[in-house]
């Protein structure tokens, strides 16, 4: 072997040994990053709570929560929200994989959220529904805007509040969630409405539909 072959060879396993000593460090700089960025949120967060006016927390795009790549949503509603009921049906169904230990589907699913006109004196305000093969939901909720009411604070959050305990029976079907039961619960299941309000997915919808509009549900409209 040449001179030249056996000094090109060691600059290679010097370049070799240098880059993995730059891959190593910037390994390391990443985690101490990741690490700063996770005490920063976490003052900021306790100094929101205290009700600071100077602190506002602002994700990036990266630290929102995405759907898997088999589950597709659209929406169509009139206030301009697509964008924002998107996002918060992608927070609520990681924060209810994770919350209960469940694994998101891996078959293709396609989920509407549709906001809609209701008559008047309908007494329900939003449903779910799902096809035969269990391949498409519809998310039907009342539109308070399309009945003239007024968009203040309070309609706005029973609104999303609505969107949320759908979104709920949805996380439960794409999360395989059923035939769970609550211990010591009874009710009459002769009388529909008793059976309706105590049936357990119905009451975990209800319970965490609070928790994510209050969570999640901010920023819509």
């Amino acid at each position: 072997m040449s001179n030249y072959a056996m000094l090109t060879m060691i600059g290679i396993i010097g370049l070799g040994v240098y880059l993995t000593y730059l891959l190593n460090k910037i390994s390391d700089l990443e985690e101490q990053l990741e690490l700063y960025n996770e005490t920063v949120l976490g003052m900021a967060k306790e100094l929101q709570e205290l009700g600071s006016p100077n602190v506002k927390i602002i994700l990036g795009d990266n630290d929102k929560s995405k759907l898997p790549k088999n589950i597709t949503l659209s929406v169509a509603c009139l206030p301009p929200a697509e964008r924002e009921l998107k996002q918060l049906f992608a927070d609520c169904l990681a924060d209810y994989s994770k919350r209960f230990n469940l694994p998101i589907t891996e078959k293709k699913v396609h989920i509407s959220i549709c906001a809609v006109e209701y008559d008047s004196e309908a007494s329900n305000q939003g449903l779910t529904s799902f096809s035969e093969d269990c391949q498409r939901i519809l998310i039907q909720v009342r539109d308070p805007f399309l009945n003239n009411w007024e968009g203040n604070r309070y309609m706005i959050d029973h609104f999303v509040s609505i969107v949320c305990h759908e979104i709920v029976h949805a996380c439960q079907f794409l999360c395989n969630r059923k035939d769970f039961k609550i211990k010591g619960l009874t009710f009459n299941k002769n009388d529909s409405f008793e059976s309706y309000c105590f049936e357990p997915m119905e009451m975990e919808a209800r319970m965490l539909e609070y928790f994510y509009a209050e969570t999640y549900g901010k920023n819509i409209v």
